[in-house]
Order: structure tokens, then C-alpha cells, then sequence
């Protein structure tokens, strides 16, 4: 596998985030690939560079947690991303922290789900890109459950994305965590009926 892309844009300083890429796991737990750069020019090559590889390791858990991968709106517009825990039988606390870039998107909120609907929660949205929550109540009794709803604004562009980068994760002690990523999709709504070209 390789990709190929380029960028231009505002001057940038400092250290900053410019990309993110977003894998499919299709590999077995314990499994992992090296992630290595063969070519990373700055300004057409006038900026000496120095790349660092990596490794992307497969790890299993009890529980996963996971956002959508299909999630869209149109620009503009409020739209209701749930998070999820599969399974979720027995669980009774949960906290996690998903990022995104700010200029696709804003969180305005998080609320409970159906399945959670008296649990008492705590969230934290001042830093611009980042969502915190901590939610715990009355154990839960069903396999795959949407346990909250992250409220987004879309402040991007047709065509912008974003990854939901699920940082953090963690449930009852004791209960191993995996972690499922989304993507956010900024699609036009030409007719204004609600539904993007996304679907």
C-alpha cells in the first residue's frame, strides 16, 4: 500500500498538525505494519526534511469503542454523531476523548443516548477539537449500544473531512478497550430537505 498526496496552503510555523490518515484495520490482534515515509519534500524540496517512521499494531479488547465512519452533513448545519460500545452488557461507567479538526467541525454538545438516559455525565468542550466525556449509571444490558451523541456544528466546506480520532477510552475496571476511529464527511444538501449528497 502507498499513498501519494501534496498540500499547499497558508505559511505555516511552528509545530503543527498538517494530515491525518485514516487505516481500516483489516489485520488479526497482535499483528502490526511498519508505517514508512519514502518521500516527504517541503516547499519542492527547499526546506530540509527528516522523516520518522512508525508501527501500527493491531490490539484486541473487550469492548470497542467506535464512531461512524460515514458520519455528514452539510455546512451549516447541526448534526448528532453517536459513540458506541460493543458489547456493553454490564457496563456501568465509561469515559473517552475524540478529537477533530475545528475547522470541519465544532462540538457544541454531548447527551446521553436512550440506553443511557439517567446516567449521570460530565463533559468538557473548551478546547476547540476536542470532546471529553465521563458518564456512569445503571449497568447496561445489551450487546452493541450507542451510549452518547456528540452535537456537532459544521463549520467546513463541501468536501472537507475530518477524522473522530477516539483518543482515549475506558470502561469498567478490569474490561479491556479497543478503539474504532470515525470520519466526518462535509457534503451539500442542495435542496435543504435534510439529507446530503452523502446519504
Amino acid at each position: 500500500f502507498s499513498l501519494n498526496d501534496s498540500f499547499t496552503g497558508p505559511v505555516l510555523t511552528g509545530t503543527v498538525h498538517v494530515v491525518s490518515i485514516v487505516f481500516h484495520v483489516v489485520g488479526a490482534g497482535g499483528t502490526s505494519s511498519s508505517l514508512v515515509f519514502t518521500q516527504h519534500d517541503l516547499n519542492e524540496g527547499e526546506i530540509p526534511s527528516v522523516a520518522h517512521t512508525g508501527t501500527a499494531s493491531v490490539v484486541g479488547g473487550d469492548v470497542v469503542v467506535s464512531m461512524p465512519t460515514n458520519a455528514n452533513g452539510a455546512p451549516g448545519t447541526t448534526v448528532d454523531v453517536p459513540i458506541s460500545l460493543n458489547p456493553s452488557a454490564s457496563l456501568d461507567t465509561f469515559s473517552t476523548t475524540v478529537t477533530f479538526n475545528p475547522y470541519v467541525i465544532g462540538a457544541m454538545d454531548i447527551n446521553p443516548t436512550s440506553a443511557t438516559t439517567g446516567w449521570s455525565l460530565s463533559k468538557d468542550l473548551s478546547t476547540p477539537g476536542t470532546a471529553i466525556l465521563t458518564m456512569s449509571g445503571a449497568a447496561l444490558s445489551g450487546g452493541a449500544e450507542d451510549v452518547a451523541t456528540v452535537r456537532f456544528n459544521v463549520t467546513g466546506a463541501s468536501g472537507d473531512q475530518t477524522p473522530l480520532d477516539i483518543v482515549s477510552g475506558s470502561t469498567n475496571p478490569g474490561v479491556t478497550v479497543s478503539l474504532d476511529d470515525g470520519l466526518f464527511t462535509v457534503c451539500p444538501d442542495a435542496d435543504s430537505d435534510g439529507y446530503t449528497a452523502c446519504g
